[in-house]
């Protein structure tokens, strides 16, 4: 009988939650990535295996912590330092198999050096900016709101609420 390929798992979860320390306990490997009380200590994907009768059954792969992922992302693609990230919500993304995450987050730094492969504009704006922009749907607008259904607008919504107060 041809050998199965394993199942292959991602662990995807908060910056210290616990997964690499999940990963240790169901494959009984102790050695298996670092454990510690610092937060990002999973710098990049590790796959560990999960052996049943000497072949692997399931290969799991420990992620960096989304807010780490957070921080990182906005440095690549906009050189913004940024801490404290936060998740907010989630949303279904229209690619196969995606899923669109929001956070907060604290800038460190402001001037903005943006990979012209990943973005094509990085602005920063008041509240009072944000709330004199058109519609999503008001295509004479020079800048417009991403629409009232989505994670952006809702992040953005948030975000003039809270600098009004």
């Amino acid at each position: 009988m041809t050998p199965q390929p394993p199942i292959r798992i991602a662990v995807v979860g908060h910056t210290n939650a616990g997964k690499t320390s999940l990963l240790r306990t169901l494959t009984r490997r102790v050695g298996f990535g670092e454990v510690s009380q610092r937060p990002g200590t999973t710098r990049h994907v590790e796959s560990v295996d999960l052996d049943v009768d000497g072949a692997a059954a399931v290969r799991f792969f420990d992620t960096p912590g989304l807010e780490d992922a957070v921080a990182r992302e906005v440095w690549e693609e906009t050189g913004i330092r940024v801490r404290d990230a936060r998740y907010v919500a989630a949303q279904p993304w229209p690619f196969p198999h995606s899923m669109m995450i929001g956070f907060t987050a604290t800038a460190e730094t402001e001037d903005i050096t943006i990979d012209a492969d990943e973005l094509e504009d990085a602005q920063w704006f008041t509240a009072s900016e944000l709330s004199s922009f058109g519609e999503w749907e008001d295509e004479t607008a020079t800048f417009r709101l991403p629409r009232k259904d989505s994670i952006a607008r809702a992040l953005l919504d948030q975000w003039i609420s809270e600098q009004r107060r």
